[in-house]
């Protein structure tokens, strides 16, 4: 963001607010508008435009900026600011029952189009509960059987299928929009489903498992190597 000639919130770009069919879909730039940065600028600049937006207003979206901040930074494991979980009390369980706290009392208290669609709703508390219910049946188990000291990782607890699954279908056409990639993900999906459904009559039978690469194979980097 600049002010003049001096760039203020370096993270914060005009990307970031003015979405189009392939920005849209960038994460790292939907993580940015629930960061600190943006949480700075608010702070600092919300109330010039309070002909628009009255500043009790900005107390809700601030406080929502930081929890998912705080969500996306236990979840990461950002290094200076969150750490694997080490015990059954760890401050990180209670950071992520907080998010699902959060999420559950503003899915009751709005109409459901102010709301999130109900697919993010699920993977938000699944992706908070899953670590907090691992870390709380498993630490004590293990120190229990004689391995105490053990984490859980939270960094780990991602869902990197459909994470690779995207990297293909990026890796495929890095310059698709949201609709060419949702068509190339489908067709995907559709291909590998139809080879586990198929017909115990066809000439190459029917497949009981799919291949890892049919889903969640990356672009490869090409290299030229020198002799």
């Amino acid at each position: 963001m600049f002010l003049g000639n001096i760039m203020l919130y370096p993270k914060l770009n005009k990307g970031i607010f003015e979405k189009n069919a392939k920005t849209r879909m960038r994460v790292p730039d939907a993580v940015k508008l629930h960061g600190n940065s943006m949480l700075r600028c608010i702070e600092e600049y919300g109330h010039l435009i309070s002909h628009k937006i009255p500043v009790h207003h900005w107390y809700s979206v601030k406080y929502h900026i930081y929890i998912m901040n705080r969500f996306t930074d236990v979840m990461n494991q950002d290094k200076h600011k969150a750490g694997a979980i080490k015990s059954v009390n760890d401050p990180h369980i209670f950071e992520l029952l907080s998010v699902v706290s959060y999420m559950e009392e503003w899915k009751r208290t709005v109409h459901p189009d102010n709301f999130v669609p109900e697919s993010t709703y699920e993977d938000t508390v699944h992706t908070c509960l899953g670590p907090v219910l691992t870390a709380r049946f498993y630490l004590k188990k293990w120190e229990e059987d004689g391995y105490p000291g053990e984490t859980v990782e939270t960094r780990r607890a991602s869902t990197d299928d459909l994470e690779n699954l995207f990297c293909k279908a990026r890796g495929g056409n890095p310059n698709a929009d949201a609709k060419a990639t949702n068509h190339f993900v489908s067709g995907n999906i559709s291909g590998a489903m139809n080879s586990l459904a198929g017909s115990k009559k066809r000439n190459c039978g029917q497949e009981t498992s799919v291949a890892p690469n049919l889903l969640n194979s990356g672009k490869i980097k090409k290299r030229k190597l020198n002799d």
